[in-house]
């Protein structure tokens, strides 16, 4: 370091000089005993040496001889009184000019100081020294009322303040009403954060609820129109909201805000298939009941225990752990004994309509008819408070789910009936549901309207209804993309694959076919087998069926091996103890490819798998509770007990597969179920013809030739005509078997029964 620069300060008067070692030197013309004389000097004779002093100091006569006091007070060291006397007079100078320009607003304090003012200018004794005291004082006084009124105003004025911006956010959050009213959530919101702002620094509860209200605008927004970003912003919204709102003394409004939290969190996580989303969703209500009880606030509790069930419901959708549905359904039951519809009807629909959708994912996977029917009779309660007059939206939603519970009923009965049932509720759940208000919604309803008429395609072989699917399908994909809600779009694809696999499997040639298996694909990009096994599983198992028709119409065993291959991955998940039903579907297709598979190759082993497998359906799919399933692996158990017969003598098999084919006819009824029956009809006539043959029996061919032609008129009254050429030659070599056991009574040759 370096030593400070030394600093030397000279002058009249007073000289400061700052820094180590500085030295400050004053001259005002008097010396120390100079000044010690005037100190003892009294009396006119001093006077002229005072007034000299006074021009030095550039002060007053009067005012030196009141320094002089000062110093006799002071009693200072002879060889300090110079520096103390300019240190003085200095002050006093400084003290004149300081008062000078003081400016008081208050007119009484300012006279109090231009007292103070002169009388210190010509101070000469203490008491004038303590008089000018005592009026700065009482100008202190003068100023401290002053400043007391004006102190009084200030806050009267705050207060009003704060009152107009409190009564200007009440006017911006009734616009934000309005807006509500006019369903524009997004202004809704605008006006609510405005009129939060407002009030940030005024009211923290009133500041709270409005982010709230604002956050809640933005959900509406983001859930009616399909718009992620602004459910993003909510959440934010939300979590500010709550940020505001401490636990431990505001536990009520802290839940309410949570609960919103929660609900934003869930709705996007659902959207876009974030399972980790949804478990966040869950905890953050799990947290809020922490601090409820049913006996100190009901409503609110019961109002977590309704989004506990809404949370379970989604991750087990997109878990494929079951056992969440069973506790959603419970969790919506609780909160149904606080939720009455005579206390609070309007949530108590919302927890019917929510439990029916849990109890229709229950009955789907079980297939207990029971369950099924009490979720329509909860949609049905819902719809007696949602009516559709009144609240047509929600109506419809209502309306949607009882349709899509009878496409599951349908799937399981003989016939069509419910299917026809199930189409007729969605068409009307689509009349009041405008693509523009609600473009998600409408893209749901056209999905399970696709659903229900690809069902109902399936039962009748009516190629236009299988078109109208197709048709419904796309309409959705308009507003289920991708980037918007991928899940979604992976259903949606998922279905126009299925609905292109019914239309292809009446139509010629391999085209439809081809594009189900790359709608399939399609789905499987973003319904992976780790992130939703279920949904993976399905999509296997119709690539399979898809796989298996090409398989058929080519006779490309590859095709067969490939469906094989997708049947039993989607029965690494498709387990019998997890989903019964749809691993009992899965095997029954698994048994149609393996029996084609081993037709192709002459391979009866791979036939007896096959058996194994319809064996094994038919142990779940039971006449009485699964009737229309029932007589498929019927079908299906035919046609296998009939080719098998090939590698065979005798006639059991034969008998068998008569037996097999006639039991599903009681089922499949032609009037119901034409395109079934007329399968069934093939089946059993192909079998019979075999049967005639091999006895020989021309009363047993006879049965066969009429039984086939039966057949094809309902495959040509249901529009099918790629089979044409197939019947014709049947009809040909039957009516030529016939001839020849009538004309020779001989049993036919070989090449005739070829």
């Amino acid at each position: 370091m370096t030593d400070p620069a030394r600093q030397i300060a000279e002058g009249t008067g007073i000289a400061q000089a700052f820094g180590e070692g500085a030295v400050a030197t004053v001259n005002i013309g008097f010396n120390a005993a100079d000044i010690a004389s005037l100190l003892q000097a009294a009396g006119a004779a001093q006077q002229a040496r005072i007034d000299q002093l006074a021009s030095q100091l550039r002060a007053s006569s009067q005012a030196v001889l009141g320094f002089l006091r000062i110093l006799r007070e002071d009693d200072a060291p002879p060889d300090q009184l110079a520096e103390k006397l300019a240190r003085i007079a200095d002050r006093h100078k400084a003290l004149l000019s300081r008062l000078d320009a003081l400016d008081p607003e208050d007119d009484q304090a300012r006279a109090f100081i231009a007292q103070a003012r002169d009388l210190i200018a010509r101070a000469v004794t203490a008491a004038d020294y303590d008089r000018a005291d005592s009026l700065l004082e009482q100008a202190e006084d003068a100023q401290d009322l002053t400043l007391q009124r004006a102190e009084q105003l200030e806050r009267e004025a705050h207060a009003a303040a704060s009152r107009l911006r409190i009564s200007k956010a009440a006017t911006r959050a009734e616009r934000a009403q309005l807006s509500l009213t006019r369903l524009d959530y997004l202004s809704a919101a605008q006006h609510f954060r405005a009129a939060a702002d407002l009030v940030a620094s005024e009211n923290p509860l009133l500041h709270a609820e409005l982010l709230y209200r604002s956050a809640h605008a933005l959900e509406l927004y983001g859930n009616e129109k399909g718009d992620n970003a602004v459910l993003a912003q909510s959440i934010s919204a939300f979590r500010e909201a709550a940020a505001l709102l401490p636990r431990e003394t505001m536990p009520g409004e802290w839940s309410s805000a949570q609960n919103g939290l929660g609900g934003a969190v869930w709705l996007l996580a659902e959207r876009q298939g974030d399972i980790p989303g949804i478990r966040d969703a869950l905890s953050i209500f799990q947290s809020v009941l922490e601090l409820q009880s049913a006996e100190i606030a009901p409503l609110s509790w019961a109002g977590t225990q309704h989004n506990i069930g809404s949370a379970l419901s989604s991750l087990s959708l997109h878990t494929g752990d079951f056992s969440l549905l069973d506790q959603s359904v419970a969790a919506f039951r609780v909160a149904l004994t606080v939720r009455t519809r005579s206390g609070s009807p309007q949530e108590w629909a919302m927890t019917q309509n929510n439990l029916g959708a849990s109890l229709a994912r229950q009955g789907q996977n079980t297939g207990v008819a029971e369950t099924l029917e009490q979720a329509i009779a909860a949609y049905r309660n819902a719809q007696q408070v949602w009516t559709r007059e009144e609240v047509p939206l929600q109506w419809a939603s209502a309306q949607m789910g009882i349709g899509d519970v009878l496409r599951i009923l349908g799937e399981s009965a003989t016939g069509s009936d419910r299917l026809q049932e199930a189409v007729a509720e969605l068409l009307a759940a689509l009349e009041l549901t405008p693509r523009a208000r609600v473009p998600l919604q409408w893209a749901r309803l056209k999905n399970n309207l696709g659903n229900a008429l690809g069902t109902l395609a399936e039962r009748t072989g009516n190629p236009d209804t299988a078109a109208r699917s197709i048709a419904a399908y796309r309409a959705a994909l308009e507003e289920r993309t991708r980037d918007r809600v991928p899940m979604e779009w992976a259903e949606s694809q998922h279905n126009l694959g299925a609905a292109l696999l019914t239309s292809g499997s009446v139509e010629p040639g391999t085209a439809s076919l081809e594009e189900a298996v790359a709608a399939f694909s399609a789905a499987e990009q973003v319904w992976t087998r780790e992130h939703d096994p279920l949904d993976w599983a399905s999509v296997k198992t119709n690539l399979g069926i898809a796989l298996a028709q090409i398989g058929e119409r080519t006779g490309n065993p590859d095709s067969f091996e490939q469906s094989v291959a997708a049947y039993r991955a989607a029965l690494e998940v498709r387990t019998r103890e997890a989903a019964p039903l749809d691993w009992a579907s899965t095997t029954n297709n698994l048994g149609n490819a393996q029996s084609d598979l081993g037709r192709l190759r002459n391979d009866p082993q791979t036939m007896i798998e096959a058996g194994e497998c319809f064996a094994a359906t038919l142990a779940i799919w039971t006449r009485e509770q699964h009737p229309a399933r029932w007589a498929m692996a019927q079908s299906n158990l035919g046609s296998l007990l009939t080719t098998l017969a090939d590698w065979s003598d005798g006639t059991v098999l034969l008998d068998n597969a008569i037996e097999a084919y006639r039991a599903a006819l009681d089922e499949r009824d032609r009037t119901r179920a034409p395109l079934e029956w007329a399968q069934t009809q093939r089946g059993l006539g192909e079998a019979l013809a075999k049967l005639g043959v091999r006895v020989p029996d021309s009363e047993i061919l006879r049965q066969s030739l009429q039984t086939f032609e039966a057949s094809w008129e309902a495959f040509r009254q249901a529009g099918v005509e790629r089979h044409n050429d197939y019947f014709e030659s049947v009809f040909q070599n039957l009516k030529t078997l016939i001839a020849d056991r009538a004309n020779t009574g001989e049993a036919p040759t070989e090449d005739a029964k070829s």
